[in-house]
């Protein structure tokens, strides 16, 4: 299972659920798809990512450009997403 949290500004809200049959690259890329259809514009800032390989491969391929990193203050709503 994949959770998408989005950060806003009373707190991380679940913005997609994904149940995928493994955690590869590319079911992970698959799911970030679906999600990425929904707004083709949407390009965070900033991932939080857990430590599995595939998830931050997956972003990287993904949302290019964009870094995975700790929070900071500053940070904007919707600029912080969480891959659990």
């Amino acid at each position: 299972m994949i959770q998408v949290l989005v950060q806003t500004p009373a707190a991380e809200l679940t913005a997609a659920t994904f149940i995928t049959g493994d955690e590869s690259r590319e079911s992970v890329s698959n799911a970030l798809a679906i999600l990425k259809s929904y707004n083709n514009n949407w390009t965070p800032r900033q991932w939080i990512v857990d430590s599995v390989p595939s998830r931050l491969a997956a972003l990287q391929a993904s949302f290019p450009g964009t870094a995975s990193s700790p929070p900071h203050s500053g940070i904007g709503t919707g600029d912080l997403v969480y891959i659990l």
